[in-house]
């Protein structure tokens, strides 16, 4: 069953292409991944932190204000690593992934501003063993374990 965050989740990505910038951190052969609430089902997905980009921001800020939004680290962007088309109607985004590495912060669940409060899609923040394949899309794994 489809919930209001799910629901707004929907209206807000469905049926555009998205352009998403994502970055992947790993430490200690760990990886920080952030799980959400499934927009196209009610399976939870685990992603690196990333999101949209908004009019008038590099792919450089729009990473670092995701990754404060939804970890609360401060990190600095490094290269690019490879792109990703996801398409799964009616959710269609283009993924561009970073390396980056922290700076400072605290790791802390964030949230996602565009949601109300009480119905937001970010379910937790972990770091996550190299070697757990079923928390990373293929591509992701692909990417950090080459």
């Amino acid at each position: 069953m489809i919930d209001e965050a799910q629901e707004i989740a929907r209206k807000l990505y469905s049926n555009r292409i998205r352009i998403r910038v994502c970055g992947i951190c790993i430490e200690n052969e760990q990886v920080l991944m952030v799980c959400h609430k499934g927009v196209i089902n009610d399976n939870e997905v685990w992603l690196p932190p990333g999101g949209g980009m908004a009019e008038g921001e590099t792919m450089a800020e729009t990473l670092i204000r995701e990754f404060k939004e939804e970890t609360g680290f401060e990190v600095e962007v490094g290269q690019f690593w490879f792109k990703n088309e996801f398409i799964h109607p009616p959710i269609h985004a283009i993924e561009l992934y970073f390396r980056v590495q922290i700076k400072s912060g605290e790791l802390m669940k964030g949230i996602d501003p565009e949601l109300m409060p009480d119905a937001q899609l970010i379910k937790d923040v972990r770091w996550i063993p190299l070697q757990k394949r079923e928390f990373f899309t293929e591509e992701v794994y692909l990417a950090i374990n080459s």
